[in-house]
């Protein structure tokens, strides 16, 4: 899942010729996303009361699009609000802190997707409004509504475009983040090799199924999770045959 930054709809394209390259940037961004296991993207608002610019909306842009692939891409992956109403742990997160974000051109704000970002752990992507919504990371600082009122500061990972995956920094914290799935093919068993590379301690899971990994394709590495601590343990396993890796969430 990726939070629109619903900030960068600031400042405002010129046209609806912009607008319309700002929201096909994105769409082609979420697709990328998309591929390594983000399927939706959680919007503040309904469309019909995003503006792009005055008098133009993610609706209009809906009805007057020709491109019939990007309309259901955007379609499919829109949810909002920000906060999925059934996560009430998420909700009394956000409800028990406060949220500031602050540029030169926005000034300081109390920010809905970045908050969001911040609490679900995953990306904000940004419409490329301008070069500061470019940035690998977005700061914004988290006050506790308590009367010490201690002030941290986030940053979190933000994505614009389909370059933003080029980051090393952006697909370790993706990796770190998201659960992986092995693809499935024809290949038998018998026929593939599997070897534990010699950087890595062994590993029971690694080890132990081996051989029923045979009919799966591999070709990064493959996460386990120690969930009751909180931490991710990574084992690298090779195999021989082309294939991909991808993860979900």
């Amino acid at each position: 899942m990726e939070l629109i930054n619903e900030l960068s709809l600031q400042p405002a394209p010129q046209d609806t010729h912009s607008a319309n390259g700002l929201i096909d940037k994105m769409i082609k961004t979420h697709a990328k996303a998309k591929s390594l296991g983000f399927k939706k993207i959680r919007f503040h608002r309904v469309f019909e009361e995003i503006a792009l610019l005055d008098g133009y909306t993610f609706r209009d842009w809906l009805h007057k699009t020709n491109n019939r692939l990007f309309k259901y891409l955007l379609l499919a992956a829109k949810v909002y609000p920000f906060i999925n109403e059934e996560d009430e742990w998420a909700e009394n997160e956000y409800l028990s802190r406060r949220y500031f974000f602050e540029n030169d051109f926005i000034g300081r704000i109390e920010p809905q997707g970045l908050a969001a970002a911040i609490i679900y752990e995953t990306l904000s992507v940004s419409l490329a409004t301008h070069d500061f919504w470019k940035k690998e990371e977005l700061p914004v600082f988290v006050t506790d509504e308590t009367p010490e009122g201690v002030m941290l500061a986030k940053n979190i990972f933000n994505i614009c475009a389909e370059t933003s995956f080029e980051s090393a920094a952006i697909l370790d914290f993706v990796g770190r983040i998201t659960d992986p799935v092995l693809l499935k093919t024809d290949i038998k068993p018998d026929e593939k090799d599997f070897k534990l590379a010699s950087t890595y301690p062994t590993n029971s899971f690694a080890v132990a199924n081996a051989e029923s990994l045979g009919g799966l394709l591999l070709s990064m590495t493959a996460m386990e999770r120690t969930r009751s601590s909180g931490l991710s343990r990574r084992t690298l396993v090779t195999v021989r045959s082309p294939c991909t890796f991808l993860n979900t969430k």
